[in-house]
């Protein structure tokens, strides 16, 4: 990955806890504050766990322009998630190309293997796979103050210029956290707090999945979710989507086996 240019400031703002989430704003506001030039693309409504999914593009996505809070960013509606909502930036659906994405404010963390599937860290994800920089960020705390702090920690990263061409970084703040609280590099969690269970329940006289959670061992030590709750910020750096090389171990294993296939058929 290349460090991209800081002089090229056009940034777009999503989330995944839709349109009416304090967190997005805040986000938008902060960004207005130091970039050129900010345009703010949300969902319509909350769509928590979509991952990088962007539904069918070959349908029309709905989508409107509405009136922007006092961060003053043009403010768009999509019908969709914000992988999609940044994949249609990356287009030039809402004018000027972004240069660099900002996901979040998301209430409540992604830490462990589970942010595979957060909308907010999707959204990052389908920047870096575009080759963007590009911030998720998620907050512990749900007060407009925790927010606040969230977003401004998050755009003080990306305009920093740390933040590569191509690479996600997944940011957790925790509650009641300042600008000046530390922040560490983080491996994601394998066991989390809580543990998930799934069975099929009767529900009005339809079958359906229901979740429950109970406690888990706790996060490894050093891990994202442990270091989060010691208040310390993390960041994770993530890579997009990357292929195995060649010559990897993986790789090699992979085509033996293969060869030993097809001799054996």
């Amino acid at each position: 990955p290349t460090m991209w240019d800081r002089t090229m400031t056009h940034v777009l703002v999503t989330c995944d806890d839709g349109i009416e989430s304090q967190g997005v704003h805040e986000l938008a506001r902060a960004a207005s504050r130091v970039f050129d030039s900010v345009v703010l693309v949300a969902p319509e409504e909350n769509v928590s766990g979509c991952g990088t999914s962007t539904g069918r593009t070959v349908h029309p996505i709905p989508c409107r322009r509405v009136d922007a809070p006092d961060h003053g960013a043009p403010t768009y509606l999509v019908g969709r998630t914000p992988a999609a909502a940044v994949l249609a930036g990356r287009f030039g659906a809402f004018g000027q190309r972004p240069d660099a994405v900002l996901s979040g404010v998301n209430e409540g963390p992604n830490t462990g293997l589970i942010a595979l599937h957060s909308g907010t860290l999707g959204g990052a994800l389908t920047a870096a796979n575009a080759g963007l920089p590009a911030v998720a960020v998620s907050s512990t705390g749900a007060g407009v103050d925790d927010l606040a702090v969230a977003a401004e920690v998050a755009v003080q990263l990306l305009s920093s210029g740390a933040v590569p061409s191509g690479i996600a970084v997944n940011l957790n703040v925790p509650g009641g956290a300042t600008v000046a609280t530390p922040m560490v590099h983080a491996d994601f969690a394998i066991h989390e707090v809580l543990q998930p269970d799934a069975r099929i329940e009767t529900v009005d006289g339809r079958d359906h999945v229901v979740f429950s959670y109970s406690p888990d061992i706790g996060p490894e030590a050093g891990s994202d979710s442990a270091l989060l709750a010691e208040g310390l910020t993390t960041m994770t750096p993530l890579a997009g989507l990357r292929v195995v090389g060649a010559d990897d171990s993986v790789t090699g294993a992979l085509i033996a086996s293969a060869d030993c296939a097809e001799r054996t058929s």
